[in-house]
């Protein structure tokens, strides 16, 4: 277990200090609690100078009945928990991605995309020059002609099927429009030095930003669409047409046009769900609770490093 400790010096300043890694019999909420009370013996502290606790998701951490917050606020009701502020921005897109289908399956097609593209050093060759997408595509045509197996070769062409149309194109440059909003506030929000204000102030400048992408960004983002499929022959729609699913016939199917597609199960459904994740997981509660910071899952991640060698022989020596 990584175990850091946030608080405020003599000065007044707040300081962040990595404790260390603690070796735990097991994951349970009981034995980790046993576990922080140890750590916090050792520098003289206890559980009721606790004013904040953060962690990640997992359900022997933030349990309602019997995870790891519960058991300490059940001693200290002054040992507010946080979630870590990075983690919850993630889990605000991770929501949204589950939840719109065609958003899903977008990203299972970069998933496999970059499983084909990484799946050997040659290939990872082919492209280590030039990674834009006319690369991904030659590389894609190599996999499906030169593959060694037969389920490469038939993933690669239902890959080439799927990023060569449209829709692909025009979610590509959807996401990068609002993964460029929320990268910039996770990078600011990792900061140690950050303040609960200023973090705040940042939430809320992001919210206008999607507002702003909703109201503004739609003309624009049709724009670059055309312009990146005129580039790599990508059949463009005629918007008053229309729409056809992939892969499916016309009988049955919910009689929209391609513009009404694309404006409203794509663009408007995305960037509101997007804006309604943000106001629930970075609500105005927040502001009576200390910032936690991406550092204890940093610490974690490195453990992995330093375990990958020998992590299933690793013992407590």
């Amino acid at each position: 277990m990584a175990v850091v400790l946030r608080f405020m010096d003599k000065r007044g300043c707040v300081v962040e200090r990595f404790v260390g890694i603690v070796h735990v019999t097991d994951t349970t909420a009981v034995s980790l609690k046993a576990t922080i009370e140890s750590i916090l013996a050792t520098y003289g502290l206890s559980i009721t100078r606790i004013r904040g606790q953060g962690y990640d998701g997992a359900s022997n951490m933030m349990g309602e009945f019997n995870g790891l917050k519960s058991l300490l606020l059940a001693e200290n009701k002054s040992a507010h928990f946080v979630h870590c502020f990075a983690h919850q921005l993630q889990l605000t897109f991770v929501v949204v991605a589950k939840n719109h289908k065609k958003l899903g399956s977008f990203f299972n097609c970069i998933a496999n995309l970059t499983n084909i593209v990484g799946g050997s050093c040659k290939r990872r060759d082919i492209l280590r020059e030039d990674r834009m997408y006319p690369s991904v595509v030659n590389l894609l045509e190599y996999v499906e002609n030169y593959g060694t197996l037969s389920n490469q070769r038939s993933n690669a062409n239902d890959l080439l099927d799927i990023i060569q149309c449209f829709e692909f194109g025009f979610l590509l440059h959807l996401m990068k429009n609002v993964l460029g909003i929320t990268n910039e506030l996770s990078q600011a929000l990792q900061r140690k030095d950050q303040d609960l204000l200023n973090a705040m102030d940042l939430v809320k400048a992001a919210k206008i930003k999607f507002h702003n992408l909703r109201e503004n960004g739609l003309e624009c983002l049709f724009e670059e669409t055309y312009e990146f499929c005129n580039k790599n022959l990508i059949t463009i729609p005629r918007m008053e047409e229309v729409f056809v699913p992939r892969g499916r016939s016309r009988r049955g199917a919910e009689q929209i046009t391609n513009d009404v597609h694309y404006r409203t199960s794509l663009f408007y459904t995305v960037i509101d769900a997007q804006i309604v994740e943000l106001n629930f997981r970075f609500n105005e509660l927040a502001l009576t609770l200390p910032v936690a910071t991406a550092t204890v899952e940093r610490a974690f991640s490195v453990m992995k490093i330093v375990k990958q060698s020998l992590r299933n022989r690793m013992g407590d020596r």
